[in-house]
């Protein structure tokens, strides 16, 4: 048991400093520094991920490696959490923050930037947005221009993909957060000069809607009881 701990802590450190040398690591980097086949090195990171120890930040595109990194040294994800809808041809982005400030920068300026979007409301964390599927380009750029905007809302596959194009602080979040938030499946970025555009894959969930009416009665309240469970759960 110890040789096993003294190796676990071997590998943490070294997948600890190439996160902080690189901002990722590799199976090949990492089985290349310590002389240990690929396929062990392999299993370790799978256990790390799911000890939470680990986090995948890239799956492996055809001969590109998979990029992983250590989470104890990666900043704290501003995004919480991240779900879609779809009715039809309607889509709905729900979007927790960890904070109003981060909730309200988003809301500006989304709502400044328009483009896939037909509606931005915010509720504390909790940013709501409803779009229509297609693509719709956005001028990003610095003050007075919008610093992110939705570009594209997709369905396929049972998926949504949103496709987003930003600068400054909203491209770190693209690029280094949204990927860590609750409910994505995936995300992909690239650079165009100063701008970064990416996508961002969520599943495809139904839109499900309670409505609250006067037919309750003192020993009858199936709607406000469906409606509360439906809130907790």
């Amino acid at each position: 048991m110890s040789r096993v701990l003294e190796r676990r802590k071997q590998l943490m450190r070294l997948m600890r400093q190439a996160t902080l040398d690189n901002g990722y690591f590799t199976v090949a980097g990492i089985a290349e520094a310590t002389g240990i086949p690929r396929s062990t090195i392999q299993d370790w990171v799978n256990r790390l991920i799911e000890e939470g120890c680990v986090a995948l930040l890239e799956e492996q595109r055809g001969r590109h490696a998979a990029r992983y990194v250590a989470s104890s040294v990666m900043p704290e994800s501003a995004c919480r959490r991240v779900f879609t809808t779809i009715d039809g041809e309607e889509v709905e982005i729900y979007h927790e923050c960890m904070s109003g400030g981060c909730a309200a920068f988003c809301e500006f300026h989304h709502a400044r930037a328009g483009g896939a979007l037909q509606s931005v409301w915010r509720d504390g964390t909790l940013l709501r947005e409803r779009a229509h599927l297609g693509r719709q380009e956005v001028a990003v750029g610095l003050d007075p221009a919008p610093a992110v905007g939705i570009i594209g809302v997709f369905h396929e596959d049972g998926r949504i993909r949103q496709q987003i194009r930003c600068i400054g602080g909203p491209a770190y979040s693209l690029t280094d957060m949204m990927s860590f938030a609750e409910g994505v499946c995936g995300v992909t970025v690239h650079r165009e000069g100063p701008l970064v555009e990416g996508e961002v894959v969520t599943r495809a969930l139904a839109y499900v809607a309670i409505g609250i009416d006067d037919t309750d009665t003192a020993a009858e309240g199936a709607t406000f009881a469906l409606a509360l469970a439906l809130l907790q759960h």
